[in-house]
């Protein structure tokens, strides 16, 4: 597990140290919600989003508390005063689905238009992925 997650925020971290810290509202993982075509082996299909999701949290935990300096601080400097867990739900669902609000519509899809109302998630839709 430690050479997926190691891979995976690296990648996740070269995104941000590149683009900044918004980065964080625009990535997201890529999969068909039914297996990526060629995923990682412990995370087949999208049965393991919970535990990639469980991984992901205790593997920044564990190295934001590294006693390697380098890795505590590389870990440390992505949160921007947020918790592990805020940026993951965002990496492994919120963005993904928020871009399907806003492209997935008929506004968009029939028209070519963005909506006029905002196309993030409400409380209620985040309650309910949640929950």
């Amino acid at each position: 597990m430690n050479a997926y997650m190691g891979t995976l925020y690296r990648h996740i971290f070269h995104i941000l140290d590149v683009a900044g810290s918004s980065a964080w509202n625009h990535i997201c993982l890529g999969t068909d919600y039914d297996g990526v075509i060629n995923p990682m082996d412990l995370y087949p299909t999208s049965d393991e989003m919970s535990s990639i999701a469980l991984d992901m949290e205790l593997f920044w935990n564990i190295n934001k508390n590294n006693p390697n300096s380098e890795i505590k601080a590389l870990y440390t400097k992505h949160l921007y005063g947020k918790s592990p867990k805020f940026w993951i739900d965002k990496f492994l669902m919120l963005n993904g689905v928020n871009f399907l609000k806003k492209y997935f519509n008929d506004t968009y899809l029939k028209y070519g238009l963005k909506p006029k109302t905002g196309w993030v998630l409400t409380q209620t839709e985040e309650n309910l992925l949640f929950s």
